[in-house]
């Protein structure tokens, strides 16, 4: 038996791991284009969710009927594309809506509108030649001056109380572990007694002694209802979100909603002072992608959203897509927590702004499995014994 000289081995054993672990290099603009293209798969499946006339997104399962969903980080969570450079793209961004609904509980959508805007408009900046290094730290500069606008422009938020947990199932929604004043409490719980002591109708005096139950319990119940199981379950999706908003709200106050508060700290970046011509740049991509949430809300809502993002801009009012109106937007209620704006805005530039930064990707190539050979019909060897019949003749 003859042995391979040392350095054939070697070579074998290298190019036997070459074909083992190969991998797939893309360097540039190449990749940058095939990252981006998962960036805006995923964003735009997100983006039309956005606003109170956003669309419904359905999500194939491995079991049991479609989800159909407005929940951003849900529709993000359900994407995976096939292209690995375009699926790398689509979970950086997934990520920024994990990022912000772990933090904030709310706000993945805006997040994701966010942080495309910032890729985008950076990837072409990088195509004519920008410094990628500088233009990121002109974006995270434009990003701690809107943060600071953001303080300036919430409004504290005053509440009626906390809760220490709150459970959500397919039927009910419990809230649990109040931390109400007792005080408050008592007194009330006093009044529904009164209540019950001088109704002379059987029915409500039933509804009170259930209200002064589960007064007295601690326990609050939300209950989801609808038609079927799907239906449910999109309604709870929103019930949930708006829990974490609320829970926001508390902690940071509110600013006004509709993409408005970002509109405002717009012109506060004219305010920066850049080192350079590229990081000049990074502050005007964050500006231009301020205008991104309310922009989106409003092409959700089938209006020119142009128009709709100059007048917010240049008034005092922001745009109710609802009711397809210009109002004051804090006095009508539509509002959103100053935490998951920021939140926001700051997951989806650090993500973004890094994304831009990269001028290689590095993947594994899919191993081909062997096919398995097909079976054969197998010998007809024991006919070879019909020569002998020769014999017979």
């Amino acid at each position: 038996m003859h042995r391979l000289p040392t350095v054939l081995r070697g070579a074998a054993l290298r190019q036997l791991q070459a074909r083992t672990y190969a991998k797939d290099v893309r360097f540039g603009a190449e990749v940058r284009a095939l990252m981006l293209q998962g960036v805006d798969i995923l964003a735009d499946a997100v983006a039309v969710t956005m606003g109170p006339k956003g669309r419904n997104v359905i999500l194939e399962q491995s079991w049991g009927s479609p989800k159909i969903t407005k929940d951003g980080v849900t529709v993000a969570k359900g994407i995976e594309l096939k292209d690995k450079f375009q699926n790398i793209g689509a979970k950086l961004v997934q990520d920024v809506a994990n990022n912000t609904n772990e933090e904030a509980g709310d706000g993945t959508t805006t997040a994701t509108i966010l942080a495309r805007a910032i890729a985008k408009e950076g990837f072409e900046k990088i195509s004519k030649g920008a410094n990628p290094v500088e233009i990121r730290r002109g974006v995270m500069l434009a990003v701690d001056k809107v943060k600071d606008e953001l303080k300036t422009l919430s409004k504290p938020l005053s509440d009626l109380g906390q809760v220490g947990e709150v459970i959500i199932t397919k039927d009910d929604t419990l809230i649990l572990k109040g931390k109400g004043k007792k005080s408050d409490i008592d007194r009330r719980a006093d009044q529904i007694r009164d209540q019950i002591e001088n109704t002379t109708s059987d029915y409500e005096k039933e509804k009170l002694q259930e209200r002064l139950a589960r007064l007295a319990s601690g326990v609050a119940v939300l209950r989801v209802g609808g038609s079927s199981e799907v239906e449910v379950n999109e309604k709870k999706d929103r019930v949930h979100d708006a829990l974490n908003a609320t829970r926001a709200a508390v902690e940071e106050g509110i600013v006004p909603g509709g993409g408005t508060a970002l509109l405002r700290c717009i012109p506060i970046l004219q305010q920066l002072k850049a080192v350079n011509g590229d990081q000049e740049t990074g502050i005007k991509i964050v500006a231009n992608a301020l205008r991104m949430p309310c922009l989106q809300i409003a092409q959700n809502a089938g209006v020119d959203a142009s128009v709709v993002v100059a007048k917010v801009s240049e008034g005092k009012l922001g745009y109710d897509a609802l009711k397809n109106e210009y109002v004051d937007m804090i006095e009508k209620g539509i509002i959103d927590p100053t935490k998951v704006v920021r939140t926001a805005l700051t997951d989806a530039a650090g993500v973004a702004s890094l994304l831009t930064t990269a001028e290689a990707v590095v993947t594994e190539i899919p191993k081909e499995e062997p096919q398995p050979p097909m079976g054969g019909m197998g010998g007809m060897g024991g006919m070879g014994g019909m020569g002998g019949m020769g014999g017979m003749m």
